[in-house]
């Protein structure tokens, strides 16, 4: 019984993990291709701030508030609803798929 349970949240962790992953790449994809780059930056290459401002041929305080701007513009757009998989949401966090 309880390594069922287990599979049961496990199951349900990775469908979750799953639609998470989904409303990233749907958000990442509505970026200004310059907010994507800010992103990357600091993400995937861990740049600090002196060294990603270099990349772009910036100034430290410029990046920083661009990366500002950008992560404030990706948290709109993980709110933001898709037609295309708001319905899968809806039954995923009711818990009806």
């Amino acid at each position: 019984m309880q390594i069922a349970h287990h599979e049961i949240l496990d199951e349900v962790f990775d469908e979750d993990l799953a639609v998470l992953q989904a409303d990233l790449v749907i958000a990442w994809r509505r970026l200004r291709p310059e907010d994507q780059e800010v992103l990357s930056l600091a993400i995937w290459e861990d740049l600090p701030s002196p060294q990603a401002a270099r990349v772009l041929g910036i100034s430290a305080p410029a990046y920083r508030l661009r990366l500002h701007r950008a992560r404030s513009a990706l948290r709109r757009e993980l709110k933001r609803p898709d037609p295309a998989t708001r319905s899968v949401n809806h039954h995923v966090m009711k818990g009806t798929l």
